[in-house]
């Protein structure tokens, strides 16, 4: 079994499996796909609302795992590699689980728009802490959710303070990452943020309110410090002010409106099954993706495994 696991890792590092939030667990999870075997697939790792990224079109995998049926309609409008629904993996987790909202759910967790690679996500955090005072007492206690990222970059100690707990999911690669998020969650009754993020699925299919707080921030790269800017559709754009818009106030239970926009792009009426995932999953590694590292120059596959020579 110690020979298997070793070959599981070797062989998933050699094909650069896709590890960000552990989606790629949650996948074995669902599909019963084995972890012997590396995961031939590209796993959307975010909500988006925004025509495919070039990341995601340029990379070599044969399949791509997308949340949603609209998704995959951006997707099949600009490559031609084979997509499919998955759904959100965080709402496979929870189900997969059976986590639930506690029946002593108390306060609000606040999810404000976190750091990435190579963006800073771009608001007033002073600002968003005197919002969060101000709001009514049945909100309270607040807790703050900061990924890995913001608390190395001292972000949250703004929140400390100002009198708020301050949680973390902890490192964003193992599926401990969600676990630790959904925990999170199911202690509050309430949940708020500043950006259209994942967060609001989440929180909205677990059946926890969710509102908008403070000043919608935005995204600068870090390099340049540009704002990013987003070439949407009109599509695109509707969707989000609708969201904007539904969202807006702070409810005490989740709309009916506000379900009916949420829930569909969770994708969990509409995900391939779990047989149907695993047989297309073999089918990408064995008839694509292995083929695809045979032919391989010996030292290219030398300097994934072992890096390069000092």
């Amino acid at each position: 079994m110690e020979t298997l696991g070793t070959f599981g890792s070797l062989a998933r590092k050699l094909f650069g499996e896709v590890n960000k939030y552990g989606f790629n667990e949650i996948v074995r999870m669902y599909s019963g796909y084995p972890s012997s075997l590396p995961l031939s697939a590209n796993i959307y790792h975010g909500w988006y609302i925004h025509p495919p990224r070039a990341s995601d079109l340029n990379g070599f995998r044969h399949t791509v795992l997308v949340f949603n049926k609209r998704q995959k309609e951006e997707w099949e409008q600009q490559s031609r590699r084979p997509v499919h629904i998955f759904g959100a993996p965080f709402v496979h987790y929870r189900r997969l689980m059976n986590i639930t909202r506690r029946f002593d759910a108390t306060g609000t967790i606040v999810y404000p728009g976190h750091d990435a690679t190579s963006n800073d996500f771009v608001f007033d955090q002073r600002r968003l802490c005197e919002q969060l005072k101000r709001l009514d007492q049945k909100y309270k206690p607040i807790t703050i959710s900061c990924t890995e990222m913001d608390i190395l970059q001292g972000k949250d100690r703004i929140y400390r303070d100002h009198g708020f707990d301050v949680v973390c999911p902890g490192p964003s690669k193992t599926v401990g990452f969600v676990r630790n998020v959904y925990n999170a969650l199911a202690r509050h009754k309430y949940s708020c943020g500043n950006h259209v993020g994942t967060n609001i699925l989440y929180a909205i299919e677990m059946g926890v309110p969710f509102f908008f707080i403070g000043d919608i921030g935005h995204g600068v790269n870090r390099n340049t410090g540009e704002k990013i800017v987003y070439q949407r559709t009109p599509e695109q754009i509707e969707l989000i002010n609708r969201i904007v818009a539904l969202f807006s106030e702070p409810v005490d239970e989740i709309t009916e409106a506000q379900r009916s926009t949420i829930l569909p792009e969770c994708g969990m009426d509409d995900c391939v099954p779990p047989n149907e995932l695993r047989r297309i999953l073999f089918n990408a590694f064995f008839w694509h993706d292995l083929p695809r590292v045979i032919v391989r120059a010996p030292r290219s596959i030398s300097r994934r495994l072992f890096g390069s020579a000092q």
